[in-house]
């Protein structure tokens, strides 16, 4: 009899930590940027580009789905050194860094869409000078050069809830400009009068905070924004409908230094009767609602342990709480079954031994995982998800 199968489990590097709020607007999720230029940008898909600005034997992979203003954030990327594979996952840019790689080296990026596809760029060498960046698409590529149907291109009119928290770059607005449209899945049902906050995240910890109210269009614009690359934006607002508010919010968006960029936060129709909208749990998975006046922080990749968490009032410029990372649960779903059957003459005829292992900074023993065990002849979707 082969034995034991071993599974892997990912234990992700998800770190919470529960702080007190105050604030009536939150943000989170996947960074949205700006492309000057998409068809060169499509062009260069794949394509490994020498990069100065980056340390020697460094490479940055950025992972978009289908547009350079849609990054997929949190999604591993597989970089293949010299037929070894090392694994880093994307940030809220959509960027995985590769730091410390041997000069000379050959190196393969990779990526999976979310249909098991692989995604790959040219192979191509380490330099001795600067560092590398290359671009994978896990969809197939939708820029235009004219910025998106809404933002005055081509093609026919989307959904704007569809569309909601999405920027896209509008070269016929000036560089440094943000324009939020609301509405309420209808462009016809644009409100006027309603703020739209804007806050801003700068690499040197600092915060902005402003406040426009959306004019008859249900258009609020913001100018002079920072298009450096040092400043995360997020976009939100409360949308009231049918007796319930939506909480809209749009993800980080890095402006580019040539054109503006626009984005629609739109609610579902007045006359909806769904449930009230948090853009919340759309740009982040919630496992499970934290209690009321509380905020969970998850810190996604390998951060320090003991990492220290500070929740900000952006409008009042108030340290609102502090608090101490710690280590979270296994994930099940990032479980990753190994079918290797070893044999084991110590073992009982018909036993079969499992191991379930892994970690984001060690590899032990992992408690508490569920384990189900199906015949062979069985489908793979036929198992038990609990």
């Amino acid at each position: 009899m082969r034995q034991p199968l071993n599974l892997l489990a990912r234990r992700p590097a998800r770190l919470v930590a529960k702080l007190v709020s105050a604030l009536a607007l939150g943000a989170a999720g996947a960074a949205l940027v700006a492309t000057p230029a998409a068809a060169q940008v499509a062009a260069a898909l794949g394509k490994p580009l020498p990069s100065p600005d980056l340390d020697v034997g460094t490479v940055s992979v950025r992972v978009v789905a289908g547009s350079a203003a849609s990054p997929v954030v949190g999604t591993d990327v597989t970089l293949v050194v010299n037929n070894t594979p090392r694994v880093a996952r994307t940030d809220s840019a959509g960027r995985a860094t590769f730091p410390g790689l041997p000069v000379g080296a050959k190196v393969v990026a990779r990526v999976v869409n979310d249909d098991k596809e692989e995604k790959l760029s040219e192979a191509f060498q380490i330099p001795d000078t600067g560092g590398m960046r290359v671009m994978l698409t896990t969809k197939p590529w939708q820029g235009g050069a004219g910025g998106a149907p809404f933002a005055g291109g081509g093609g026919g009119m989307p959904n704007p809830r569809q569309m909601s928290g999405e920027g896209r770059s509008e070269q016929a607005d000036p560089a440094g400009m943000l324009t939020v449209r609301l509405a309420y899945d209808d462009f016809k049902d644009s409100p006027a009068g309603v703020p739209v906050a804007l806050i801003g995240y700068s690499a040197d910890d600092s915060t902005s905070f402003r406040v426009v109210r959306s004019d008859a269009g249900g258009r609020a614009q913001f100018t002079d924004l920072d298009r450096s690359g040092g400043t995360s934006y997020f976009a939100m607002t409360l949308l009231p409908r049918n007796g319930a508010i939506d909480r809209l919010t749009s993800g980080p968006t890095v402006l580019e230094s040539q054109f503006g960029v626009r984005m629609i936060l739109s609610s579902e129709k007045r006359t909806s009767t769904a449930p009230a909208i948090d853009d919340l749990t759309k740009l982040e998975h919630q496992d499970g609602a934290p209690p009321a006046g509380k905020v969970r922080v998850t810190l996604d990749g390998a951060p320090d342990p003991g990492a220290t968490v500070v929740l900000y009032d952006a409008q009042q410029k108030l340290v609102l709480g502090k608090a101490v990372s710690h280590p979270g649960p296994p994930d099940p779903s990032e479980v990753q079954p190994s079918a290797k059957f070893d044999d084991q003459p110590d073992l009982p005829a018909g036993t079969l031994k499992l191991v379930v292992h892994g970690g984001s900074q060690s590899d032990d023993p992992l408690a508490g995982v569920g384990v189900h065990l199906l015949p062979k002849s069985a489908k793979a979707d036929s198992a038990p998800t609990s």
